[in-house]
């Protein structure tokens, strides 16, 4: 796979997302709900045209049969097929995470995460106090810095909770951030 590493880094932060989904779908017991039902096959067809955005035709094939399995209600092809869709999608992204690694590793010394961690803690404030439009503003704020990869699917994750309200989900996403300046990362 020859892939640019500011290819690589896009398809990093929908795959992590994705895996996330599909997990998370996998522990609910089938058949889905309409939104879970409709969260499988966004999630599938999202990665169906990124694998074929990055050269992975047979696994882009794959998303492509899972998408048609989630459209159709296929329940058995979706029960045997998922876990192994997201292992194969968990080995893509631990070798294009070597794709950036180097540029990672020169992204994670020149960030600033002091100001990050404060920033966070203002952010933790501000939804503590139901301040949605400002919690959104210090994320934009974060989000004009250069940021290693996990806290750019951080930033994501946060930014899914404050437009949708979900404020407690975002105070516990930033807690757990804020656990990595303790353990000085």
């Amino acid at each position: 796979m020859d892939i640019s590493p500011e290819r690589a880094e896009a398809f990093l932060l929908d795959a992590s997302r994705i895996v996330a989904q599909l997990k998370a779908l996998q522990g609910k017991s089938l058949p889905y709900d309409d939104a879970d039902q409709k969260l499988y096959i966004t999630s599938v067809h999202a990665m169906k045209s990124v694998y074929s955005n990055i050269g992975e035709p047979q696994l882009s094939a794959q998303a492509a049969a899972l998408e048609q399995a989630g459209r159709l209600g296929d329940i058995p092809t979706m029960e045997s097929c998922t876990a192994g869709f997201v292992r194969d999608l968990e080995a893509v992204i631990g070798r294009l995470k070597g794709v950036i690694a180097t540029q990672e590793a020169a992204i994670t010394a020149e960030a600033d995460f002091a100001n990050l961690y404060a920033q966070l803690r203002q952010m933790r404030l501000a939804c503590e106090a139901f301040e949605q439009r400002n919690a959104r503003s210090i994320l934009r704020e974060l989000r004009g810095y250069s940021w290693p990869l996990e806290i750019k699917i951080l930033f994501l994750d946060l930014h899914e909770r404050l437009i949708s309200g979900e404020l407690d989900d975002a105070i516990r996403l930033i807690d757990a951030a804020l656990e990595g300046e303790e353990e000085g990362i």
